[in-house]
């Protein structure tokens, strides 16, 4: 298991969404702007490797993840399941469209007996506020998911 890391929710805003796989689950608040590879875009550790992505060289480790859906191939679930086995992934992901890249690799973490990540989908308007808060914000922002619902 993961080493928990706690946080000081800054209670900014709170987001809704539909929740696919649930939890509870804190971390660096991260909203990426553009969708993420989880084959070949981040290294071992977490860190985005993907030169063309621009967070590239930042961490998703331990972070909760605003994004829109994975890109690439089929393997993306496998390097993800890898990272969350290696306690180098996402605390959880919050997608602005359906995607199964996440569902799968935190249902085959489940599975496995890793720590299974929260899956949700935002609800309307939830997208543009992360990206609101995330522009405007001059620290790094600190999120906490209980239930649907994601403060930070």
């Amino acid at each position: 298991m993961c080493p928990p890391t706690p946080y000081t929710v800054t209670g900014m805003a709170v987001i809704e969404f539909q929740s696919i796989i649930g939890g509870d689950a804190q971390g660096e608040f991260m909203v990426l702007t553009h969708p993420l590879s989880f084959w070949g875009g981040t290294d071992a550790t977490g860190v985005i490797v993907d030169p063309h992505h621009p967070a590239c060289g930042q961490s998703i480790a331990g972070a909760v993840i605003a994004m829109p859906p994975a890109k690439g191939s089929t393997a993306g679930p496998g390097a993800l399941v890898e990272l969350l086995v290696n306690c180098a992934g996402p605390n959880a992901i919050l997608l602005s469209e359906p995607d199964m890249v996440a569902v799968v690799a935190s249902k085959v973490a489940a599975a496995i007996g890793a720590r299974p990540i929260p899956v949700g989908i935002l609800t309307p308007g939830a997208w543009e506020c992360a990206l609101e808060a995330s522009t405007r914000a001059t620290t790094p922002l600190l999120a906490r998911i209980e239930g649907n619902r994601c403060r930070f």
